[in-house]
């Protein structure tokens, strides 16, 4: 019985850059560790909420696991520890934003409304959908034109959204910064989404790019109009030795 293939290859123990991709998880674990950390001690001398405690106990359990099944993978084939490896990192990304939450979710409101947080947490739904995505296009884009397609509309809408929240967030704290002052932040905030418009622009164009290179259709080479000029070893006559010569 052969062994099933694993969902996520790129994480897989046996990768190529399967330790780096391990260091990376446990970088991207640091986060969260150092968001629960701070905000706990911003919190002094009160006790720290649950949510805190919570979030720092996933992230500690998060990286012990995913040390451990790396130490019993030695390097090699372990079933189920791409899966395990990818929903640990999930765990990582999802736990900053929610730490933060949790603190400031209702001054963010208050500040920018409730679609900017909205939008990041729909970004957050869409990282495994683009993961498995990647995974699935593989190394070859044009041996999965289809899966390859619709991994560059997810990473297009992943774009969108994290503008659009973070030019949200922006624009509120902009507005309420200026309450009460002569100022105007209209320019200001003309500028902000001028400089959004040009980033999605940017990011429709490269992908537009990438998607025809994708459907492209590569032929033969053309042949030379006219043949290379002869070399000096093909115009030079051939030497002859010895009983050759007569």
């Amino acid at each position: 019985m052969t062994a099933r293939a694993p969902w996520f290859p790129g994480l897989s123990a046996d990768a190529r850059l399967a330790d780096v991709e391990l260091r990376l998880t446990l970088a991207i674990g640091l986060l969260p560790l150092g968001i629960a950390l701070l905000l706990m001690a911003a919190g002094l001398p009160d006790w720290p909420s649950p949510g805190l405690w919570a979030g720092l106990g996933l992230t500690l359990a998060g990286m012990g696991v995913l040390a451990l099944r790396w130490k019993r993978s030695r390097g090699r084939y372990l079933r189920g520890y791409s899966t395990t490896h990818f929903l640990i990192r999930y765990l990582f990304v999802i736990l900053g934003p929610i730490l933060l939450w949790l603190v400031f979710g209702e001054w963010v409101i208050e500040l920018a409304g409730i679609w900017p947080p909205l939008m990041l947490a729909l970004l957050l739904v869409l990282y495994p959908v683009g993961r498995i995505l990647r995974e699935r296009s593989g190394p070859n884009a044009q041996a999965a034109p289809y899966a390859t397609t619709a991994y560059f509309i997810c990473r297009q809408t992943q774009m969108v959204l994290l503008v659009f929240s973070l030019v949200g967030l922006i624009s509120g704290a902009v507005v309420d910064a200026n309450e009460g002052y002569p100022t105007d932040p209209t320019a200001l905030l003309l500028a902000l989404w001028v400089l959004a418009c040009m980033a999605l622009l940017a990011g429709v164009v490269v992908s537009a790019a990438q998607w025809s290179q994708l459907f492209r259709r590569t032929g033969p080479p053309q042949p030379l109009d006219d043949l290379p000029p002869p070399t000096a070893a093909d115009a030079a006559p051939p030497q002859r030795y010895g009983s050759e010569k007569f």
